[in-house]
């Protein structure tokens, strides 16, 4: 418990060394009030130019803009600030009257409203940092030669009392603070709740300093007083939002938004994976609720064609056989549906193993299908891959009996299995001599139910390239294929592993 304590007292020291500073300067008004206005002045100068330097040489890693442009902005701040501090009657430095300062005080204040204005706009944009800049010098020239070379900016104290330009600038200026306040909180999620409730604190301590600077009639009053302990009181709130929580707890203020798309990831992933099991569910009762049917359908016009075919004319047979290569066609879809459910849901083993040896095997087990082709088969020897086993024959599988599905009934009809390197990645490639296709279809292939071609003689479902597509996604590879009519075809895929 008291470790605690003496913790959490050197974690706020600096607020009490603040709280001893503002004694000081209340204290200073009884002995000096010039004294108290040029530290209170100076004191916020100096956070000013602080904000700068911190924000300015941390903007390569700041992925919140928020900071680098309040950080230029309070710059130029801080130099209209000083000229006011320099300016301000019985300082005797700047000699031009309490106009000239007081025209420097609202200009100061003016721009300080509009960076806090603006600044929440580039939280999530990019900021042009010497454009900001330039703006800046731009402006801050403009007010100066308008106060002390063109002499055009507007009178705002008389001597005796402000002008109706100052009195109603102050509320301007109030009303674009409270407007900052709320486009701020719109970007809440951005910062820590700590460093939003300081921010807002100090823009809210702002107006209610602008408040008593349209009360006062004397530099030197009440009022002005008050005004100028309520600027040094939000300067120490931005020093303590944009400064110390920027450089002590860089990870709330400045990757919040790592944080948050993390966690944005997590959620997605959760929800991705309650839909991949949906669909596993969706899949499996599709497969129980049709195939029954299927079955009984199956059944029923076996026995028809077997008892009473004799029955039927040619035209009745048809249509039996029709409906029972239907039925058969309908069975394979449902079960390529339930498969390339379950490659979306599987959870991948990696390993090595020699996938030349695994291909050959395959197109053994093929050509038991395809009896009446005449395929010579050739595979690269000794070609290692690492990857899932089990979801790679599934690959293989489909992209083998495409091939045999489109080779020609020719002697030289030759599927070859083989990979090339291009630079250190691998590329796999099964090439063939067959029909063919046009390369307009090129990407309609790997689309489910999707056909190339339009010979009913070739049996498929038109499901095999997708389901080849969904296991090179799933090793984050890619697959693609070139082909040209009667001359052949080549299915390229590399393996992100």
């Amino acid at each position: 418990m008291q470790k605690n304590k003496i913790t959490a007292f050197i974690n706020n020291i600096d607020i009490v060394f603040f709280v001893l500073f503002l004694a000081i300067f209340l204290s200073l008004t009884i002995y000096n009030y010039l004294l108290f206005h040029t530290l209170a002045e100076i004191f916020s100068i100096v956070i000013g130019f602080a904000i700068f330097i911190i924000a300015w040489n941390s903007r390569q890693f700041i992925d919140n803009n928020y900071l680098i442009f309040i950080g230029v902005g309070y710059l130029f701040i801080a130099f209209l600030d000083l000229m006011h501090t320099l300016s301000y009657k019985g300082m005797n430095i700047i000699v031009y009257g309490a106009n000239v300062s007081t025209q420097l005080w609202i200009s100061a204040r003016f721009l300080e409203a509009i960076t806090l204005l603006v600044a929440p706009l580039f939280i999530r944009r990019k900021l042009k940092y010497h454009f900001e800049l330039l703006f800046y010098l731009i402006s801050t020239l403009i007010i100066l030669l308008s106060i002390f070379y063109w002499n055009i900016f507007p009178v705002c104290y008389t001597g005796t009392e402000l002008t109706m330009f100052k009195i109603i600038s102050e509320y301007i200026i109030i009303a674009l603070l409270i407007s900052s306040i709320f486009l701020l909180f719109r970007f809440k999620a951005e910062f820590s709740k700590r460093v939003i409730t300081l921010l807002i604190s100090s823009i809210i301590i702002t107006a209610i300093g602008e408040i008593f600077f349209t009360l006062y009639r004397d530099v030197y009053s009440l009022f002005n007083l008050l005004g100028h302990l309520f600027k040094i009181i939000s300067f120490f709130l931005v020093y303590k939002a944009l400064i110390e929580t920027g450089l002590k707890k860089p990870y709330d203020l400045l990757f919040r938004r790592l944080k948050r798309s993390r966690d944005l990831l997590e959620d997605k992933s959760h929800k991705l994976e309650l839909i991949n099991k949906d669909l596993k569910s969706f899949a499996y009762t599709l497969s129980h609720d049709l195939k029954g049917p299927l079955r009984r359908i199956d059944g029923y016009s076996y026995s028809l064609q077997d008892e009473y075919s004799q029955n039927l004319d040619s035209e009745g047979n048809k249509f039996l056989k029709n409906i029972r290569d239907s039925v058969k066609k309908m069975s394979q879809i449902i079960n390529d549906i339930l498969k390339i459910s379950q490659i979306s849901t599987i959870k991948i083993n990696y390993n090595k193993f020699n996938v030349s040896k695994m291909a050959k095997e395959i197109f053994e087990e093929l050509k038991e299908q395809y009896k009446d082709k005449k395929v010579e088969f050739l595979a690269y020897p000794g070609m290692i891959m690492k990857a899932d086993k089990s979801l790679i024959y599934i690959l293989l599988t489909n992209l083998l009996e495409n091939s045999l599905k489109f080779t020609n009934d020719n002697a030289d009809s030759k599927i070859e299995f083989k990979n090339k390197y291009q630079g250190d990645k691998i590329i796999y490639y099964i090439k063939d001599n067959g029909i063919g296709m046009d390369m307009q279809f090129a990407n309609k292939v790997f689309k489910p139910f999707e056909k190339a071609h339009e010979d009913k003689k070739i049996k498929g479902s038109g499901i095999g390239l997708a389901t080849a597509k969904k296991v090179v996604n799933i090793h984050k590879g890619k697959i693609w294929i070139e082909s040209e009519r009667n001359k052949g075809t080549t299915i390229y895929f590399t393996l992100g592993v």
